[in-house]
């Protein structure tokens, strides 16, 4: 996103340091072996839990940095980003937290961690959030006052319309689902893969699962125990620059999540023109979803059968026509220029 901007807008003054390597593969690629993410002290299967990364050195990190404003990212458990903020605002730099965080994705609500979460966006001059939700929390559960920021979690639309562009017209009645998530319990897939099961007697869906994790072996033993290997595909993880082929091949998303502050795949989806299904956990679903382009599941279960059938009910134009108004509601909300309008704001103040 920021290699955008910086080709694109010449104007705005600003260094992208990383340091800790917290996604390197979109589609998390899980080592059975280690028993866990190959990138530890920010995702890990533990993710809980406090993480520091001892191959950081903030001498250099200082040394390197010198600015008016420095964002910081990550999350708030981290003691990297709990230093570097301290660190930064005792030299007069004003500090922005990039948060995503929001009242339906947080795991763990004791009154402790409330305070320590509390103390800790406390430390900043102002907040990032790519959603509705994750302000609301700032300023409804945190009762903070400093300048937040909408700053959506986007991607290179130009790259997914590109790849899209002659998008064939099929009349094949086929309705093709696919759904990218870490396969871990709270993303939902086993439950949705038993939701499919209670229409398997229709004949007319197919659906195609992205993604990797501890979950993977459990996935597949319940594909094959219920005998849907013909209507369900496994793909594990796919490598980024392939993703726009899988999601051109599909005419709705699913995303069956429990918790998750703000999914790229969501947006990714709709830029490339698909029906959207999702779940009221899902940070940017209040942004990118609604009745005219999909359906926000109204039970705390996730996506029920029901919503599915009524998918299958539609003609395949329908759905498509869905789609399309997907792509509009994304230019309008996750637009690279808004983070790169934001960017100009912080650089004036």
């Amino acid at each position: 996103m920021f290699n955008m901007i910086y080709a694109d807008h010449k104007d705005i003054d600003f260094e992208v340091i990383y340091y800790a390597e917290t996604e390197p593969n979109r589609q998390w690629v899980y080592l059975k072996r280690e028993n866990a993410y190959p990138h530890r002290f920010m995702k890990s299967l533990y993710y809980e839990n406090f993480g520091f990364s001892s191959y950081f050195s903030y001498r250099s990190f200082f040394e390197k940095i010198n600015c008016e404003c420095l964002i910081l990212g990550g999350s708030w458990t981290h003691l990297n980003n709990w230093i570097l903020a301290c660190r930064a605002k005792i030299s007069g730099t004003r500090v922005i937290f990039w948060s995503e965080s929001h009242a339906k994705s947080i795991a763990r609500k004791n009154y402790i961690i409330r305070i320590m979460r509390k103390c800790f966006y406390k430390i900043f001059d102002g907040y990032l959030c790519p959603n509705h939700e994750a302000i609301c929390y700032i300023k409804n559960n945190l009762g903070i006052d400093s300048p937040i920021y909408y700053f959506p979690n986007t991607i290179d639309e130009r790259q997914y319309a590109r790849n899209i562009e002659g998008r064939c017209i099929s009349i094949d009645p086929m309705v093709k689902f696919v759904t990218v998530a870490r396969l871990e319990h709270f993303k939902g897939v086993v439950e949705l893969i038993k939701e499919f099961n209670n229409i398997n007697k229709k004949n007319n869906w197919h659906l195609t699962i992205v993604g990797d994790g501890s979950l993977r072996n459990n996935v597949k033993q319940i594909i094959s125990d219920l005998k849907l290997g013909d209507k369900i595909e496994l793909v594990a993880h796919v490598d980024p620059k392939d993703m726009p082929q899988i999601y051109k091949e599909a005419h709705v998303f699913l995303l069956n999540t429990f918790r998750d502050p703000s999914p790229l795949s969501l947006v990714e989806a709709a830029f490339c023109g698909l029906m959207l299904g999702t779940t009221k956990f899902c940070g940017n679903s209040a942004l990118l979803v609604t009745e005219k382009n999909g359906f926000i599941a109204k039970d705390d279960g996730g996506i029920l059968s029901r919503d599915l059938e009524l998918i299958l009910e539609m003609p395949i134009d329908k759905i498509k026509s869905k789609g399309c108004l997907s792509i509009e509601l994304a230019k309008s909300h996750c637009s690279i220029e808004i983070v790169a309008d934001v960017l100009r704001k912080l650089n004036k103040l």
